[in-house]
């Protein structure tokens, strides 16, 4: 929803909303009044060029509101505007007197309204969109590191299987080498002993 501020001869802002005024372009100097001397700067505003009688100013900024209305009242709003409009740099006679009817504000006074557009907000179904996508992502990336952290361990583990597979078959190729001729020189060197004992015994029986 829009807010509605109103600029007076270019130099004075008054917002309704935040029951203030301050000078242009000066948002951190501002001045509060009362609610009810707001909505009387309002009605008149919004009436510009008319006389607003007395009676009615009564009962829109007061009785409407469950107020206590009193002529009391309406001088203090009406005396803090004026001092406040005035403490601004604008000496004409924003707010006219009318003996007897009520208030005014001239034609000739030079008030521009402006509507405030709030900042654009981001609608509710476009921000679970992107928290789930960036959840997908996050996914993604885990289940992508994961697999890596896998190939990585089996990569490991079948090189180090095959560097003891390559340990254990040097080592057998070794002990061949050392213990195969060991064995076929004592085979040779125990024939020809047992031979001539055999041939002794077999010769000297007793006739």
């Amino acid at each position: 929803m829009s807010q509605v501020i109103y600029r007076i001869e270019e130099s004075v802002i008054f917002s309704p909303e935040d029951t203030g005024l301050y000078r242009h372009n000066q948002t951190d100097n501002v001045v509060a009044i009362s609610s009810a001397a707001a909505r009387l700067f309002t009605l008149l505003i919004k009436n510009r060029g008319n006389i607003v009688e007395r009676d009615t100013i009564l009962e829109k900024v007061w009785d409407e509101y469950g107020l206590q209305a009193s002529n009391n009242n309406l001088n203090q709003c009406l005396s803090t505007l004026r001092r406040i409009i005035k403490n601004m740099g604008i000496d004409k006679n924003i707010i006219e007197t009318i003996p007897k009817v009520g208030l005014r504000i001239s034609h000739a006074i030079q008030i521009e309204e402006i509507n405030l557009q709030p900042p654009m907000q981001p609608t509710p179904d476009k921000a679970p969109a992107s928290a789930g996508r960036a959840r997908k992502k996050i996914k993604k990336k885990l289940f992508y590191s994961a697999l890596l952290v896998g190939l990585l361990l089996m990569l490991s583990l079948f090189f180090n299987v095959f560097h003891l597979y390559n340990n254990l078959q040097d080592a057998q190729t070794s002990l061949s080498r050392i213990y195969s001729p060991l064995d076929q020189s004592a085979l040779c060197d125990a024939q020809p002993a047992e031979m001539p004992l055999l041939s002794t015994l077999s010769f000297n029986k007793p006739h």
